[in-house]
């Protein structure tokens, strides 16, 4: 166990840092916003806010996917609210409407110029399998270099991505800033101590779980425990648990057994409040009691992270100055987490 800088007392408590990180890493990163299976036929739409950038996604038929800034070009109005289907995007404040790619069809009393076609914001948008990730504004980081390693991890594991089925979304909230939340998610060494059910189906024994590190994302590897009663039994064609952080609040579960995968969207609200969600997505042949049960699973392990986060909260904010101790084995990749933040907000 060795003393370690990390980040200030502030990073964690200040609204004043947490403005400055909506400018310098989450306008400039990819986010996960949703399925393939949400927006599945022409006109289907999601809108979602990453940290101050209000965006909308929709399936624009032949023209495919895409991705907007939700802002009416006439008085910055919204264009579109929650999820649905529409044959055109109408702003309900003056009518404004646009095609389902964005071009500007018809406003009262606007008359074109030659050649003018006014468009919506047009975002970044990439995606993975069944997995739809945009940019609210200039990426930094290319959406390839950013989730090639974790694109990599889980077709070298053998999960098909293409499989996956779309399940349903559970929402999420702890009162502690966004840091704390992923600085518990990197490291397993409280997991013996915190979670008992998660102790009795994978082994997070000291040193058990392996610990990769990339550029902008990481790994840990795990391995259940061998018993019948396992719930992740039988370990086909899965046999281990990985576990992945892609930079800066993205997470995706690939727990052993039945082709699963749980991806969670962090939506830091202010210094000292996170909301979030988790999408579950499942192998067909996976029957719907196995899918309710790792999915209650999942909430329970999630809902003691969110206690021990946010007495950490409470913790931070009854000090002065930040000081805390990594273990070195253990605990390595919240370094390297504590670097890539203090990189972005340099920068």
């Amino acid at each position: 166990m060795s003393d370690f800088r990390g980040l200030s007392r502030e990073a964690y408590c200040d609204d004043a840092v947490y403005a400055e990180e909506r400018q310098r890493i989450f306008r400039s990163c990819w986010h996960y916003v949703g399925a393939t299976d949400q927006l599945k036929g022409s006109g289907d739409y999601l809108t979602d806010c990453l940290g101050e950038a209000q965006v909308l996604v929709c399936n624009a038929g032949d023209d495919g996917l895409q991705a907007f800034l939700n802002v009416c070009l006439h008085r910055c109005h919204e264009v579109a609210a929650g999820h649905g289907t529409a044959a055109s995007l109408r702003c309900r404040y003056h009518g404004w409407t646009y095609s389902l790619n964005g071009r500007l069809l018809r406003a009262p009393g606007w008359s074109p110029n030659d050649g003018e076609s006014p468009r919506l914001h047009t975002l970044p948008l990439a995606r993975w399998g069944p997995l739809v990730f945009i940019c609210p504004g200039e990426p930094r980081i290319p959406f390839d270099e950013w989730f090639e390693p974790i694109a990599h991890s889980l077709t070298e594991m053998g999960l098909d991505a293409d499989c996956l089925e779309f399940e349903r979304r559970d929402p999420w909230s702890f009162r502690a800033n966004w840091k704390v939340g992923i600085e518990n998610f990197l490291e397993c060494y409280h997991c013996p101590a915190t979670h008992a059910e998660m102790a009795r189906h994978i082994d997070v024994k000291r040193n058990a779980v392996r610990l990769i590190g990339n550029r902008w994302t990481s790994t840990q590897i795990a391995h259940p425990q061998r018993h019948a009663e396992n719930i992740f039994a039988p370990f086909d064609p899965l046999s281990e648990a990985r576990y992945h952080y892609l930079w800066p609040t993205t997470t995706i579960t690939v727990n052993p057994g039945s082709p699963s995968l749980l991806i969670n969207s962090w939506r830091p609200n202010d210094a000292r409040r996170t909301d979030g969600f988790e999408d579950s997505f499942f192998g067909p042949a996976v029957a719907p009691t196995k899918r309710a049960a790792l999915i209650a699973y999942s909430t329970h392990i999630g809902e003691e992270d969110n206690a021990l986060v946010e007495s950490v909260q409470r913790g931070i904010q009854s000090l002065e100055a930040t000081s805390i101790r990594l273990d070195g084995d253990e605990e390595c990749l919240i370094a390297h987490f504590h670097q890539l933040v203090k990189e972005a907000m340099t920068s």
